[in-house]
């Protein structure tokens, strides 16, 4: 259903090379209707190729129905909800709180570790999310779920960096050092082994493309073939999701919060929406179908809108609890 452009040059000439061809085009995105599988993991409905070159364009035979337009319209008002409503948000609600400073009668644990690092964490989610944002546009809102590339390099280790920026902001008293020592370690980590994945495929399919006899679609099919390879998914995605989890883990658990209900809650509906993303994510990849796209943006706004609400609403509560039983 999807078809690559017309091009008058060779595989070989225009593989190596990256560039939007088509930028935004919610036509196109309109027209990925509900029934169609799009992504090139087995039914070849789309090729790497075409994915790379920023080629990937509609077949225009199959007329959208008034559910794909819903889909669509509120799948790109998730997006930007993410990268710009909730992070404005989140400043705002942050302003309004009077943390705390450390009573040295009481200890480190009387006041949050560094809550400078709160405001911090919303640039950070906010340039991350951009990152899928600019994969979508590159691609014409085509989602191919989770194959490496560096825009979901910048994705990821950006959430990783802000949910690890929130946790230590809010931690109770100083974290061991280990934990300070993490945070940029395991954003680090995340960059590079995304980043390593796809250039690694890449970098095969660029030599298939430059062989001596190149085959037809053999930078394709090679790009395919290694980004397929389950050992390669896993070094990519494992350390990912694993960070991930752990920062969101510990931004409920490692916090002041006194009042166990809220807290539970809170880390309960979380945790539902962090599996509901990378599940999500995973089911695109091997359908293909867009529209399970919607619960992907929608549960990585729900986790940092539960994780906001947490620490705007829910910690400073406990602090002032405690200061209201200490008098």
């Amino acid at each position: 259903m999807l078809e690559q452009l017309p091009m008058k040059v060779s595989m070989n000439e225009i593989w190596p090379l990256r560039g939007a061809t088509l930028g935004f085009n919610l036509n196109c995105l309109v027209k990925m209707h509900s029934g169609s599988p799009f992504n090139f993991y087995g039914t070849g409905a789309v090729t790497a190729f075409a994915t790379q070159t920023g080629t990937v364009h509609c077949d225009e035979l199959v007329p959208p129905t008034w559910f794909d337009y819903l889909w669509v319209a509120f799948l790109v008002f998730e997006h930007f909800a993410l990268t710009i409503m909730l992070p404005f948000w989140g400043a705002k609600q942050l302003q309004k709180v009077a943390w705390p400073k450390m009573d040295k009668d009481k200890g480190a644990s009387s006041a949050p570790y560094n809550t400078a690092l709160l405001l911090a964490a919303l640039p950070v989610l906010s340039v991350g999310c951009f990152g899928e944002v600019a994969q979508h546009i590159f691609d014409n809102w085509l989602y191919l779920g989770l194959v490496p590339s560096y825009y979901l390099a910048a994705f990821y280790s950006g959430i990783v960096g802000g949910s690890g920026l929130l946790a230590l902001g809010i931690w109770k008293g100083k974290p061991p050092k280990i934990i300070r020592f993490g945070l940029p370690s395991s954003t680090l980590v995340v960059f590079v082994v995304i980043s390593v994945a796809y250039s690694y495929c890449n970098g095969l399919a660029k030599d298939a493309a430059n062989a001596k006899e190149p085959k037809l679609n053999g930078a394709s099919a090679a790009f395919e073939k290694c980004m397929s390879d389950p050992t390669l998914l896993i070094f990519a995605w494992a350390p990912t999701f694993l960070a991930l989890g752990l920062w969101t883990v510990a931004l409920f658990l490692k916090s002041n919060a006194s009042n166990q209900l809220k807290c539970g809650s809170s880390f309960f509906t979380a945790v539902v929406w962090l599996i509901l993303g990378i599940g999500s994510s995973i089911l695109i990849t091997v359908t293909g179908h867009q529209y399970w796209h919607v619960i992907t943006a929608g549960s990585f706004f729900g986790l940092f809108w539960t994780e906001l609400n947490f620490v705007t609403k829910v910690v400073p509560n406990s602090y002032t609890s405690s200061n209201q039983a200490s008098v």
